[in-house]
C-alpha cells in the first residue's frame, strides 16, 4: 500500500514542476517583448526604432560610414542635452533656395522627431554647381535659434572648415553649438540676438537728425543776437553807394536747378523691429523659422 501511493505522488510532482517551469519561461519572454527598444537603434530601413528617423541622414555620402556614426552619436548627445531634436540631413538635389527650406522642413515634419528642434540641411546641386546650407527650426527651437543667431552658426560652421571641404568638422561644429546656444538661453532667459541698439536702421539716422537740428538752432540763434543793432533797409538801393553803379540793361537767366533725391529701402523679412525669428508654414501646417546661406 505505501508503495503504490509513492508511486502516485511522483508523476504529479513531475507535472507541477513543469507546467511551473513553463509559466516561468512564459513570463520571461512577455517581459522581454515589452521592453523599449534603444532610441539609438538602427531598424536597417535608415530609421531609428519608434518609427523616427536617424538623426544624421547622409544622402549625399559626404561621410564614410564610421564618421557618420561619429555625428550620429554627437547629435544625439545634443538632443538629450537641450531636449531639442537635433538634425542634419544631407542630399545632392538643390534647385533653389525656396525648395531648400521646403524639404528641410518636411524632413523635420514627416520623419517623426518631436516638435521642437533643429535641422540643419546641406543641399548640393547634383552637376556640384552650388552648395546651399539651410536650418530649420520648430517648436522652442524658434525661440532658441533667431535669424541672427542662425548666421553666427553658420560662421561658426564655415570657420571650423578652414576653407576646405571638412564637413566632418562643420557638422561636429553644428552639433556643438545647438548646445551653447540652449544653456545660453535657459541661463539667461532671452536668446542669442542681434544688439538692442541695432533693432531700428532709422534709429542712429534719427538721432543724428535731431543733434543736427539742435546745433543749427544754437548758431542760428546765436547770429540773430549779433545783428539786433541793425536796422532793418526797405530796399537794395539803401546798401548801394550812390553813382558806383550804373546796369545798362537786364535779362533773366536761368542757371541751375537742384533736385534732392532719397533712396527707400525694402525689407522683405517678417521680423519687423530686426530681431527675433521669422517664420513660415510648412505643407504640414507647421510654423517653422529658419536662414540660409550659399557657400
Amino acid at each position: 500500500m505505501i508503495n503504490r501511493r509513492r508511486t502516485g505522488i511522483k508523476p504529479a510532482l513531475i507535472l507541477t514542476a513543469a507546467l511551473s517551469a513553463a509559466l516561468i519561461l512564459l513570463f520571461s519572454l512577455s517581459s522581454f517583448a515589452a521592453l523599449p527598444a534603444s532610441a539609438s537603434e538602427d531598424t536597417g530601413d535608415g530609421s531609428a526604432a519608434g518609427g523616427r528617423a536617424r538623426y544624421f541622414n547622409d544622402g549625399a555620402g559626404l561621410l564614410s560610414d564610421s564618421e557618420a556614426e561619429v555625428i550620429e552619436t554627437a547629435l544625439g548627445n545634443a538632443s538629450a542635452k537641450t531636449g531639442l531634436d537635433t538634425v542634419i540631413v544631407t542630399r545632392r538635389g538643390y534647385v533653389s533656395d525656396n525648395d531648400s527650406m521646403n524639404y528641410a522642413d518636411d524632413w523635420f515634419d514627416y520623419n517623426g522627431y518631436s516638435k521642437n528642434g533643429v535641422l540643419l540641411l546641406v543641399d548640393i546641386a547634383p552637376d556640384g554647381s552650388d552648395r546651399f546650407w539651410w536650418i530649420s527650426t520648430a517648436g522652442e527651437g524658434i525661440t532658441v535659434f533667431t535669424d541672427y543667431g542662425i548666421d553666427l552658426i553658420f560662421d561658426g560652421i564655415e570657420d571650423s572648415m578652414s576653407g576646405r571641404d571638412d564637413y566632418m568638422s562643420a557638422f561636429r561644429s553644428f552639433a556643438k553649438q545647438t548646445i551653447e546656444y540652449k544653456n545660453y538661453y535657459d541661463a539667461n532667459g532671452a536668446a542669442i540676438d542681434i544688439p538692442p541698439e541695432k533693432f531700428s536702421p532709422a534709429g542712429p539716422g534719427i538721432i543724428a537728425a535731431l543733434s543736427g537740428l539742435f546745433v543749427s538752432l544754437i548758431s542760428t540763434s546765436k547770429m540773430k543776437n549779433e545783428l539786433r543793432t541793425v536796422n532793418p533797409k526797405s530796399g537794395a538801393s539803401d546798401y548801394v553807394k550812390p553813382g558806383s553803379l550804373a546796369i545798362t540793361g537786364a535779362n533773366e537767366v536761368y542757371l541751375y536747378s537742384s533736385v534732392a533725391r532719397a533712396r527707400i529701402e525694402s525689407d522683405s523679412s517678417s521680423r519687423g523691429g530686426g530681431g527675433g525669428s521669422s517664420t513660415h508654414t510648412s505643407s504640414s501646417g507647421t510654423s517653422h523659422g529658419g536662414g540660409g546661406r550659399h557657400f
